[in-house]
């Protein structure tokens, strides 16, 4: 009773304070409440949550949100908790019922002109007094409709894509700089470049973790006794460091015929070949949607180098009469397959020649503790799934854009928010820990404090830490110093990962969409998929020699004029048995249309269908990728 007491008291005075000096008290409080109710707005705010999330805490959450966005931004948030399963069905749905009530209210509006509103419920509307449980006004949130979407999670490039041409989410560069904070310190060029369509961004992409750095540790005793330098093992283009490089291949040699000392470490047993994009698709049946597997083996690809950007060009050829690609497809063969060339476990008391290694920043940091010289083969890439998986977007019907804008910034800015939208509320979902460590070398050794968070066994509201916004605001919940990014956040995690992302560059073909104009022959590509996929299992993982994988490249170059038909034979041959397509084996003919095909270059534009190879080609040359570098 006290403390309401105390609160009326507060309240009154305040009022008082503005009424001073006025004629007319209820002319002044009716002012108040204009004014206020004037800046406030309500938004719907779509987003993923796990299928066991308590109702009743994801809305105590929203509560808790609430008294921070009314307070910075005058904004109230509905957030829609939507599984997975259900909830780009629900969003779609909602997008059509705004636009069936925009058609009925312009179709009402165009038969009741001239006639003057007869709407009693709109006047009614426009009273916006509202008092607290003391008899204060206080602001009053206006309601939106359940089918308004104003932000809205985006989890791929298809959705992404197919909402800018549907004209449901807005293009925000206008937003961006008026209303999007300081988001070019929190957010990574690769993320804002890649998101550009068409000259718009239209999505906020959640920043995150991008890819894995590939070392080549050299052994640096082994390196040294045999007179070699870092500079020895530079690929063929010099970008990076390779354990197929002529240099590497005769060092270890060297060593398995001399040292006895193994050549090779990997954790998998094998050796893969790195900075390579393979041409492999996957298309719908209309032709219309023609989706990068760039990791997939196809008979097309190209090899880029380490030092690439987004929109630097990809060889689109037949990988089996590329020289570089036999070489390296080559040398892994006799690795693989050399008796005692290659383990899988590391021994700190016989180190290997050389280490292969994936992994983040603090690798590097553990390996030249053991007396390696850590070497990049490859930087980490920014990759499709990196940007698009988790992306926030303001719809096009929203009633406030530049608040959906500030929202979103919010989101990937502020520590706060961000965490209280991923985990919950202090004390009811999670409880902080603390935890110490010991950081620094020499002088500068000492003892820090970390904190971490452990869910409490109530709590019932998950959400994916993907899927909320930036996940580097977020507090550590794994008191380890590094966890399985999908499981955990460790203490030291995002220092690791930070340093990483510095150095991370964009995949070269980062967000390449085919010009929606055209389409692709479907029917070409699933016959270049289905020999790719027969000659990889029959002809590629029988090899037992590098002789073997030579002998294609020079067949192919023995052929007479290199021609289709010819190549098409050889291929089919090579893998021994029927390749079927909708139960019919694929005929030579039928593999020579496809490979002519997937080698055009250039558009024909007196046609609708056009080759891969063209369409990205219009990419590189039509989409602006070269300029955001």
């Amino acid at each position: 009773m006290l403390k309401k007491i105390i609160c009326l008291t507060l309240a009154l005075l305040m009022m008082l304070a503005v009424l001073t000096g006025c004629a007319d008290d209820g002319d002044a409080i009716s002012e108040i409440t204009e004014d206020a109710s004037r800046y406030t707005t309500t938004l719907n705010m779509w987003v993923v949550t796990e299928e066991d999330t308590d109702a009743a805490q994801a809305e105590a959450v929203t509560k808790a949100i609430n008294k921070i966005t009314k307070s910075k931004y005058k904004t109230q948030l509905n957030i829609k908790y939507l599984t997975e399963d259900e909830y780009y069905t629900k969003v779609e749905a909602a997008f059509t019922a705004h636009e069936q009530a925009i058609a009925a209210a312009e179709e009402a509006a165009k038969n009741n002109r001239g006639q003057g509103s007869t709407n009693k419920d709109a006047e009614a509307g426009k009273d916006e007094t509202v008092l607290n449980e003391y008899g204060v006004p206080e602001l009053k949130y206006p309601t939106v409709p359940d089918y308004q979407v104003d932000i809205l999670f985006i989890g791929n490039y298809e959705k992404y894509r197919s909402y800018i041409e549907k004209g449901w989410i807005l293009g925000m560069n206008g937003v961006i700089e008026n209303s999007g904070g300081q988001l070019s310190y929190y957010i990574n060029d690769i993320f804002m470049d890649a998101l550009e369509y068409n000259g718009q961004i239209y999505a906020i992409s959640n920043r995150r973790p991008l890819g894995e750095y590939t070392y080549l540790m050299v052994n640096e005793d082994l390196m040294d006794l045999y007179a070699y330098s870092p500079e020895s093992f530079t690929t063929y283009d010099g970008s990076s460091y390779s354990v197929f490089s002529t240099n590497c291949r005769t060092f270890l040699d060297y060593v398995f015929a001399e040292e006895s000392v193994t050549p090779i470490y990997s954790a998998t047993g094998t050796v893969d070949m790195s900075l390579l994009h393979y041409w492999n698709f996957s298309v719908n049946a209309s032709g219309t949607s023609c989706v990068q597997n760039f990791d997939t083996f196809s008979l097309f690809g190209g090899i880029y180098k380490n030092s690439d950007l987004r929109g630097s060009a990809v060889t689109f050829g037949n990988v089996l009469a590329d020289s570089t690609y036999i070489d390296m497809l080559a040398n892994k063969v006799y690795y693989e397959s050399t008796q005692g060339y290659i383990t899988d476990t590391f021994d700190p008391e016989n180190p290997s020649a050389v280490c292969i290694v994936t992994g983040g920043a603090e690798v590097r940091a553990q390996y030249e503790a053991l007396g390696y010289t850590a070497l990049v083969t490859e930087t980490p890439r920014a990759i499709d799934s990196d940007i698009y998986s988790s992306m926030f977007a303001i719809g096009k019907y929203s009633s406030q854009q530049s608040r959906a804008m500030e929202i979103i910034a919010f989101l990937n800015t502020d520590a706060e928010i961000r965490n209280l939208l991923q985990y919950g509320i202090e004390n009811v979902n999670y409880i902080v820990e603390t935890t110490t460590r010991t950081v620094g070398e020499g002088d500068e050794e000492h003892t820090e404090e970390y904190k971490y968070v452990v869910p409490t066994e109530e709590n019932r509201y998950f959400m994916d830490p993907y899927k909320t916004g930036n996940m580097f605001l977020l507090y550590a919940n794994c008191e380890d110093d590094l966890c399985d990014i999908d499981t955990g956040i460790g203490i030291l995690q995002w220092e690791y990962e930070k340093l990483k992302n510095r150095d991370a560059l964009a995949h070269p073909s980062l967000g390449l969409y085919f010009n929606t104009r055209y389409k692709v022959n479907t029917k070409h590509i699933r016959v270049i998929n289905a020999v790719s996929v027969a000659f990889e299992e029959n002809v590629m993982r029988a090899f037992t020699a590098e002789d073997q994988v030579r002998k294609i490249y020079s067949d192919l170059q023995g052929e007479a004029g290199y021609s289709d038909l010819s190549t098409a034979q050889y291929i089919l041959s090579m893998i021994g048995e029927d390749v079927l397509l909708n139960d019919q084996a694929i005929t030579a003919e039928e593999l020579s249309a496809a490979l002519a095909y997937m080698k055009k270059s250039t558009l024909d534009k007196t046609k609708t269908e056009q080759s891969p190879n063209a369409l990205y080609n219009d990419w590189l040359q039509n989409s602006g990728v070269n300029e955001t570098e």
